[in-house]
């Protein structure tokens, strides 16, 4: 019996990584909050295509490419902006935490190619 993903349910997971620290920034967490829930869209709807049975291997291969290299540059946008408004140390801290989401979004990827 294949047992179906919800991407809903992993992304909500990785979410409640990233809450304790956008407490901490304080009045700047909505613009990086905002950030984080862009990147978690464009996450969701590669893992629904990928989930996607009728996703030819081509495009799966593509698609994976594609948040391998993406993923990290909206990483560094993210990191840019908690910078700016929450400084280093806020910035380290979701450096830490924007690397398990990375990872975790693209082991999820290659597990549904």
């Amino acid at each position: 019996m294949k047992i179906p993903f919800d991407h809903k349910v992993f992304l909500a997971a990785l979410k409640d990584g990233v809450k304790p620290l956008l407490s901490k920034v304080g009045k700047d967490a909505k613009a990086i909050e905002v950030r984080y829930d862009e990147l978690q869209q464009d996450v969701e709807a590669t893992l629904k295509r990928l989930a996607d049975e009728s996703t030819t291997p081509e495009h799966r291969a593509q698609l994976l490419a594609d948040m391998q290299e993406y993923l990290p540059a909206r990483k560094e946008f993210i990191l840019t902006i908690v910078q700016l408004k929450a400084g280093s140390d806020a910035a380290a801290l979701f450096d830490a935490a924007l690397d398990v989401t990375i990872k975790a979004a693209v082991g999820v990827a290659k597990a549904l190619i």
